[in-house]
């Protein structure tokens, strides 16, 4: 699945189903639901979201390329990944969406992006379980 691919990454991102040319839906494999993760567990939680960035070395970008915040990570040298967030307004809710670079597929099958979207999903989450389970030294857990 991991290969010594071609070229470098370009700079533009897209979700995973556009990689291949695949025709996204909605409610597609592409789509939202590997998102679905991030919103019950983040929700509009900002700050807990850009700590959890944070631990997993994102670097927040300056400009967003869609407005709202965004962070990039690199879980490979050659596969950069982005992690796009919408805070709720009046009208919609809190939305998450995660995009690769468009030359990840020169470097890891579609199937294996897909394994690795899933693993930085976990990944994110279990930063809050790390988190809710710490306690100091000096201030054992109350009974």
């Amino acid at each position: 699945a991991l290969s010594r691919g071609r070229g470098e990454p370009t700079g533009e991102f897209r979700p995973l189903g556009r990689l291949t040319g695949l025709v996204e839906s909605r409610q597609g494999l592409a789509g939202d639901s590997f998102c679905r993760p991030l919103e019950r567990t983040f929700g509009d939680d900002l700050p807990a979201l850009a700590a959890a960035a944070e631990r997993l070395e994102g670097t927040a970008l300056a400009h967003p390329p869609s407005g709202g915040r965004a962070w990039l990570f690199h879980p490979f040298s050659k596969i950069p990944l982005q992690l796009i967030f919408h805070e709720a307004d009046e009208e919609f809710p809190a939305e998450f969406r995660l995009l690769f670079d468009l030359a990840a597929v020169h470097f890891l099958d579609f199937e294996a992006l897909g394994f690795l979207t899933g693993v930085f999903v976990r990944e994110m989450i279990r930063t809050v379980e790390i988190d809710a389970d710490f306690q100091p030294l000096n201030h054992p857990p109350s009974a």
